[in-house]
């Protein structure tokens, strides 16, 4: 898709609003995705919400919301993503990231880079926002991290991390174990 502005309520994204144990590949969105609700709006470039596999996944486009919003994907559980990219600008209030607003429970991000600008007044991280009980590796961020977080990953409670890059200053801002 192109020149399309897409808004919604919750679990909104350019190819689909919620990915329930399916697999979504080699998409490209460089439109605007936005939401409308102003709490927990889930909201990716991509992906809203994802439950399933994501991988080569590309976002040069603009999205817009309050909470769990990422520039690929917004808020991921249970799920696999590899190999997406980020170019784009997110913005949001909390649980915003370059690839993945929210990582939680066993959804494992690999292999992915940022290299656009992430803004959010909290847990706002280059690769990832936040992530509870999620695994990340081999990933990249190089964009500009604007509001309270980290250059890859803003909050990490209870996750595993490793092999993580950043041009951008300290990986992750905040780690419980």
């Amino acid at each position: 898709m192109t020149n399309t502005d897409i808004s919604g309520l919750l679990g909104v994204g350019s190819v689909v609003g919620r990915n329930q144990y399916g697999s979504v590949s080699n998409c490209n969105n460089s439109d605007t995705v936005s939401g409308t609700l102003g709490y927990r709006e889930t909201i990716g470039g991509e992906v809203g919400v994802n439950y399933g596999y994501v991988s080569n996944c590309i976002n040069s486009g603009i999205v817009t919301g309050t909470y769990d919003i990422g520039d690929v994907i917004g808020y991921a559980n249970h799920c696999h993503i590899t190999y997406c990219t980020n170019s784009g600008t997110v913005s949001g209030k909390e649980d915003v990231g370059g690839v993945v607003g929210e990582n939680s429970i066993d959804s494992y991000l690999f292999y992915s880079t940022n290299s656009g600008s992430v803004t959010s007044n909290t847990y706002v991280g280059g690769i990832a926002g936040y992530s509870f009980y999620g695994y990340i590796s081999y990933c990249t961020s190089s964009g500009a991290i604007n509001g309270n977080g980290g250059a890859v990953l803003a909050f990490n409670e209870y996750g595993e991390i490793s092999n993580l890059y950043s041009t951008a200053g300290l990986l992750t801002a905040i780690q419980f174990r």
